[in-house]
């Protein structure tokens, strides 16, 4: 993969003798899910980071506009409708 590309530690090796550094986050990882844990350490295939907290703000704001709507005009939103809330 070029020079960019450096791996910070070698994979996990059953059976290997020399010692194997965990940090705080990787414990953090593991007691979340040890699958992932596994994946990372063993394949060294982390977990997909969260959509940037941009994104989630847009989408709130959208929500707000919209729900916002609805309480001028004093009526249930459409969803509410429909799932009887």
């Amino acid at each position: 993969m070029g020079s960019y590309f450096r791996e910070r530690s070698q994979p996990y090796k059953p059976g290997q003798t020399a010692p194997f550094k965990v940090s705080r986050s990787k414990i953090e990882l593991f007691m979340q899910c040890p699958r992932c844990f596994w994946l990372d350490v063993r394949l060294k295939i982390t977990r997909p980071s969260s959509p940037p907290f941009n994104i989630n703000k847009t989408i709130d704001e959208l929500f707000k506009k919209e729900f916002d709507v609805h309480r001028a005009a004093k009526t249930p939103h459409p969803i509410m409708t429909a799932n009887k809330l």
